[in-house]
């Protein structure tokens, strides 16, 4: 169970004492407006304390793949997860990997992906 959920016009976001699951709208584009948003709110809640942010993709949206660079400024942030079925999903994230500073993972389903988690924040 969250910690804390917060509705935002763009994703869905699910915080968790490490980590938090974003769940992002259908046909929404997400760029750097939007990551400035959750880059606010995930300092107000992790303030300094390390985290992996999930992506979770049930939706189609868009993603400026550039706006990653501003995660930089999330010092915490050890890492980051795309969990999606869709191959649509899939593709985006093997391309996004190459804009991410944090360790990038894809996985299929969120068990193997809190897993991941785990392993992250142990190194």
């Amino acid at each position: 169970m969250p910690q804390k959920s917060i509705d935002l016009h763009f994703t869905t976001l699910h915080f968790y004492e490490n980590y938090l699951i974003s769940q992002p709208k259908e046909g929404v584009v997400i760029d750097y407006s939007e990551v400035a948003d959750v880059i606010k709110i995930c300092s107000e809640f992790y303030d300094n304390k390390e985290f992996v942010y999930l992506s979770k993709r049930v939706h189609d949206f868009n993603v400026n793949p550039v706006a990653y660079y501003k995660l930089v400024k999330l010092r915490n942030l050890v890492g980051f997860e795309v969990v999606s079925r869709k191959a649509s999903s899939l593709n985006m994230a093997t391309f996004e990997r190459n804009f991410s500073k944090v360790p990038f993972a894809i996985f299929l389903d969120i068990e193997k992906a809190q897993e991941w988690v785990e392993s992250v924040l142990d190194k």
